[in-house]
């Protein structure tokens, strides 16, 4: 189970997200005879959304005849609140092959449903995954190269890789984009250690939604109309975090981390794209 709160309120530049995760992983030992399990991981997460709010205010001045088409865009009026909630539910799949002591592969594939609970479209079964491959250079240093996809509507595929490092048992550095994590052990309490990470990624996600759009009524007045379509929610995160391992299977997690670089990309209807100003993210999680 995870929890993510990103701060915000009610103006047009914030955004206030709180994200609830729950999941659990089942192993299938030595797919395809390599050795190595295929890990399949059924996730399902309820996104809350407080979402920016531009207020619509007095209508423009009604254009000279002839008047706009009936249901075209009103320009500079439109609202960019958000559905209050939308869920992301999806499999995914991990396998990491080792074809030679030197070389191997992480691969991951997921496919999902990224809806409000109002909207299903062909749009809202999405599919994600990464390909890499690993080559060891010595015991403790390997490279990894290859794409992420994501499936956005701004960013389908990004390219991803980077060196791991294990200088020593309490040292992973994974300079990896486009999710980097040097950890540290800290110290031992009891049956659980301690260890402290700096951390970044490319956060958000994408959803089918409907919304209200400000219209004309093509008599030169305005009226609302439901507009569907894929949103995007993007940002960039870098934080500190704190992890434990306790001997007996429990791991949790907690972040601190500054989430800059905000944009709602909207794929139908204004305004297009809405940036949103910086904020702070909180986040933990426990496994078992």
């Amino acid at each position: 189970m995870t929890y993510t709160w990103l701060h915000g309120d009610s103006s047009p530049q914030e955004m206030t997200t709180n994200d609830v995760q729950v999941g659990t992983t089942m192993n299938i030992p030595n797919f395809f005879f390599s050795g190595q399990p295929l890990r399949a991981s059924p996730e399902f997460i309820f996104h809350f959304w407080d979402s920016p709010i531009t207020s619509i205010g007095p209508p423009p001045p009604a254009p000279p005849p002839p008047f706009p088409a009936a249901g075209t865009v009103a320009a500079g009026a439109f609202p960019t609140e958000l559905p209050s909630r939308v869920y992301s539910t999806y499999v995914d799949f991990a396998w990491d092959p080792v074809i030679t002591p030197q070389f191997g592969a992480d691969l991951e594939a997921s496919v999902g449903v990224y809806s409000d609970f109002d909207t299903f479209t062909t749009d809202s079964v999405r599919f994600r995954g990464t390909g890499l491959f690993v080559l060891g250079l010595t015991p403790t240093v390997a490279l990894k190269g290859g794409v992420a996809y994501l499936d956005r509507l701004d960013i389908k595929l990004l390219p991803a890789g980077g060196i791991l490092w294990r200088p020593n048992p309490q040292t992973h550095f994974d300079v990896y984009f486009p999710k980097p994590k040097l950890a540290q052990y800290l110290y031992t309490v009891g049956n659980t250690d301690v260890w402290w990470y700096l951390m970044g990624e490319y956060g958000g996600g994408s959803w089918t939604i409907n919304r209200d759009q400000v219209v004309n009524d093509g008599v030169g007045g305005f009226t609302t109309a439901r507009v569907g379509g894929r949103v995007d929610v993007n940002d960039i995160r870098a934080g500190v975090g704190l992890e434990w391992t306790h001997q007996f299977g429990l791991t949790g997690f907690f972040e601190v981390a500054y989430v800059f670089d905000r944009e709602i990309i909207f794929e139908a209807g204004a305004p297009g794209i809405q940036k949103l100003d910086a904020t702070i993210m909180l986040r933990g999680g426990l496994t078992y």
